[in-house]
C-alpha cells in the first residue's frame, strides 16, 4: 500500500508502465543487497525425511489447507477486479472491501507471534479455513456491505495466519539444511494455487454475489482435502 504511491509518481513521470517496472527492479536489486547483509545461524532443524524435490509426507495436509487458502485470496481480488464490476456494484466497494483485506492481513502478522504457544500450527490452518468458509457462505446470504467487509477481514486475516502457520511447520519438520529445496516446493504450489484461483473470475464471467458461493466450495474442497490424508492413513493402520 506505501508502494502505491511511489509507484504512481513514477507512472506519471515516465508516462508509461516501463518506468514503474523499472523502479521494482531497483528496489528487487536494493533488498537482495540487504538480504546478503543476513547472518547464517547454524540451525539443526526437524528429523522429517525430505525428498529430492522437498516433499515432507507430514505436511501433505495442511500444505492442501494453506493451498485452498491462497486459492481463495487470488479469487477474491480478482472477484473484486471484474466480477464486481460485471455486477453493477459501486466503484468505491472495491477500494472498501480490498483495503479491508488488506489491512486486517498486515493485522495478520502481528497477531500471529501473539498465539498461544500450544496452540498447534495445524488447527491454526484448518480453523482459517472454516472460518473463512463460514464468511463466505453468509456473505452469499446476506449479500451487505457492512457483511462484505467482515468476510473480506476474515479471509484476509485467515491467508496470512494460514500463510505463517504453514511456514513455521515446515521450518520445524524440515531438516537443516533443507529449507531451500522444501519452501521453494511448497511456496511454488501456493503461487500456482493463487493463479488458478484468480483465473476463475478472470476468465468466467460470474455474478459477484455468486463468487461469494464458489468461495465457500473452495474452502469445503480445500478442508475435505486436509481431512482426507488423515482418514486414509487411519483406514490403513
Amino acid at each position: 500500500m506505501l508502494a502505491a504511491g511511489p509507484a504512481f509518481g513514477l507512472l506519471k513521470l515516465g508516462g508509461d508502465a516501463e518506468a514503474v517496472l523499472y523502479g521494482a527492479a531497483v528496489v528487487y536489486g536494493i533488498a537482495a543487497l540487504l538480504n546478503l547483509r543476513l547472518p547464517h545461524p547454524k540451525v539443526t532443524g526437524g528429523q522429517a525425511v525430505v525428498s529430492k524435490r522437498g516433499a515432507i509426507p507430514q505436511l501433505t495436509a495442511p500444505a492442501i489447507g494453506a493451498a485452498g487458502l491462497r486459492a481463495a485470496s487470488g479469487f477474491l481480488l480478482f472477484a473484486l477486479a471484474f466480477a464486481l464490476r460485471r455486477s453493477g456494484e459501486p466503484t468505491w466497494w472495491f477500494v472498501v472491501l480490498a483495503g479491508s483485506s488488506m489491512a486486517v492481513a498486515f493485522l495478520g502478522d502481528v497477531i500471529a507471534p501473539r498465539l498461544p504457544a500450544n496452540l498447534r500450527e495445524e488447527a491454526v490452518v484448518i480453523g482459517c479455513l472454516i472460518g473463512a468458509g463460514v464468511g463466505a457462505t453468509l456473505s452469499f446470504f446476506a449479500f451487505e456491505l457492512v457483511v462484505l467487509v467482515l468476510f473480506a477481514t476474515v479471509a484476509g486475516a485467515s491467508s496470512e495466519l494460514g500463510r505463517l502457520a504453514f511456514q513455521t511447520l515446515m521450518q520445524r519438520l524440515a531438516p537443516g539444511g533443507s529449507y531451500g529445496r522444501v519452501f521453494v516446493r511448497y511456496e511454488v504450489l501456493f503461487q500456482l494455487a493463487w493463479v488458478g484461483g484468480a483465473l476463475i473470475p478472470a476468465l468466467a464471467p460470474i455474478d459477484f454475489r455468486e463468487g461469494f458461493l464458489i468461495l465457500a466450495a473452495l474452502y469445503l474442497v480445500a478442508i475435505i482435502g486436509y481431512l482426507t490424508p488423515d482418514i486414509l492413513a487411519r483406514r490403513r493402520g
